[in-house]
């Protein structure tokens, strides 16, 4: 059975650690126990203040890969990925383009599960993603979703992998 999550995340463009609320996003995502997930969220400080689309890989207290799509108008394609530190997860945001995707700061992200209104919350967060899908997602956008859902099993699973080489003795690993 899938997870709702909330989720806030912070980036840095200036490449140092610290963060503050004018540079975040939040909203939600649900977690399948295979790792994937697909959630909503929003930039509360953006001049953009519609959905955007997020999707890939979270292995709880280890690792996650998150990509945010956003209408071009918007915002490039960006990949947030962090390891967990005991709090939260910090790692690195990427700029996605067409050819490659180029370092542009850090980040760091939070998750909390949500217990209250689950089949409610649930039921809306489908309904925003399948909208941001059908309305908004743009054809490139929209093959760099379908093949990465297509590898699904084998992305979540590379994901945890790379992370177990990094941490061979990462006590998570008996869960994964």
């Amino acid at each position: 059975m899938a997870k709702l999550i909330d989720i806030k995340g912070y980036w840095n463009m200036a490449n140092d650690w610290t963060f503050d609320e004018k540079n975040v996003w939040q909203g939600q995502i649900l977690l399948q126990e295979d790792g994937w997930f697909e959630g909503v969220v929003v930039d509360p400080h953006s001049e953009y203040s519609q959905d955007r689309f997020v999707f890939g890989a979270l292995h709880e207290g280890c690792v996650i890969f998150l990509n945010k799509f956003t209408p071009l108008e918007a915002s490039t394609p960006l990949i947030f990925q962090g390891e967990f530190n005991g709090q939260d997860y910090t790692g690195e945001v990427d700029s996605l383009s067409l050819m490659a995707a180029y370092k542009c700061g850090n980040a760091r992200m939070l998750t909390e599960e949500v217990h209250k209104d689950l089949e409610k919350q649930s039921q809306e967060l489908i309904t925003r993603m399948e909208t941001f899908k059908a309305t908004k997602m743009n054809k490139a956008f929209m093959e760099i979703y379908h093949n990465l859902l297509a590898r699904r099993q084998e992305f979540t699973e590379e994901i945890m992998a790379t992370y177990l080489e990094k941490h061979p003795a990462d006590p998570q690993r008996i869960r994964h």
